[in-house]
């Protein structure tokens, strides 16, 4: 439920702020009253698209900020899963301005992409034209489900898709590793190929490899050789 609703230097409201009691709200003016600037300002609550021209002329930025009470489990998950406080009652902020729009909720700035989704959690804006959507056959049951009171239970479902995306990821890593390993043995059979050995022919050159297995040492000893000879001469 909506409780309370302050706005700040947007359009031409200064300063204006709104409580509300248990029970159906209406406000009603004539045109120009500003019936449809309390709209504007909860649309910016629930991620509408605000820039400067929004804000009251003489200020830098305009700001909206919403106190709503409840508790349901989709609004606990959601919480849970971007790491914000779990608070009552929920504060949400938005502001807009010159530079980048800024958005809280319960005094944690968050992006303004969950602003979007708590305010579809917490907030339905409806226009005059809305009723068409009882016409679109999909939203049936799920309107049904709504009045009843109902909420499906999704989380088995949930943890098979997750499950299953970790499933995909774990494939699609043992692919490349095999892909991967494939192009390695490729790049040495080349090279095997590129030697051409024959049958017996490591036996060969481990033959012609012996002799050859001593020739430094055979080498340091002739040169050790040598220079002893060499001192030997010039001595005498």
């Amino acid at each position: 439920m909506l409780s309370s609703l302050r706005i700040q230097n947007l359009a031409l409201v200064e300063d204006l702020s709104l409580d509300w009691g248990p029970g159906f709200t209406v406000l009603t003016g004539e045109t120009g009253a500003g019936k449809s600037l309390l709209v504007d300002a909860l649309s910016l609550l629930v991620g509408a698209r605000g820039d400067a021209e929004l804000v009251r002329h003489g200020a830098e930025r305009a700001t909206v900020e919403a106190v709503v009470e409840g508790r349901f489990e989709a609004w606990r998950a959601f919480l849970a899963e971007r790491g914000l406080p779990e608070e009552q009652p929920v504060v949400l902020r938005r502001e807009v301005g010159s530079g980048r729009s800024r958005a809280w909720i319960n005094g944690a700035s968050c992006a303004l992409v969950d602003l979007r989704e708590a305010g579809r959690l917490w907030m339905r804006l409806t226009s005059q034209h809305d009723h068409q959507s009882l016409l679109g056959e999909e939203r049936h049951l799920t309107l049904v489900d709504e009045v009843l009171g109902l909420e499906p239970c999704l989380e088995g479902q949930a943890t098979a898709v997750r499950e299953a995306l970790a499933a995909l990821k774990a494939r699609r890593r043992s692919e490349a590793q095999r892909e991967q390993r494939l192009e390695q043995l490729a790049e040495a059979l080349a090279d095997l190929e590129k030697l051409a050995p024959k049958p017996g022919e490591w036996a060969q050159l481990k033959a012609e490899r012996e002799p050859l297995r001593h020739a430094v040492h055979l080498e340091e000893a002739f040169r050790e050789a040598a220079e002893a000879l060499h001192e030997g001469l010039l001595s005498t």
